[in-house]
């Protein structure tokens, strides 16, 4: 999974399931943003096959987590600014906790 914030990126890949078929897709892609890939598949060690379908399951994933903000704030009211606050400092900090595990 790929969780960021402004100033670093931490990327755990998972590999490809071996005794499930994927799907075979043909997309077009801008030659940057081709370029970028190909890069960051290759700095992670992976295949960008590999790297497009774990970046495709964080987005998914980041996706739902912001409908069930939505979902929670309509039923609750939105988040005050001392909330977003505290969840962006939690957010960091665990973000802070995961890149020193790498270090």
């Amino acid at each position: 999974m790929m969780r960021q914030n402004a100033h670093t990126a931490v990327v755990d890949l998972v590999t490809m399931p071996r005794g499930r078929p994927s799907p075979k897709v043909a997309i077009t892609i801008d030659s940057e943003v081709y370029e970028g890939v190909l890069a960051a598949a290759r700095d992670a060690g992976v295949s960008v096959s590999a790297w497009l379908t774990e970046t495709a399951r964080e987005t998914l994933l980041i996706e739902d987590g912001l409908r069930a903000v939505a979902e929670f704030e309509r039923e609750h009211g939105a988040f005050t600014k001392a909330e977003r606050a505290a969840a962006v400092a939690r957010v960091d900090a665990m973000l802070g906790a995961a890149a020193g595990e790498r270090a």
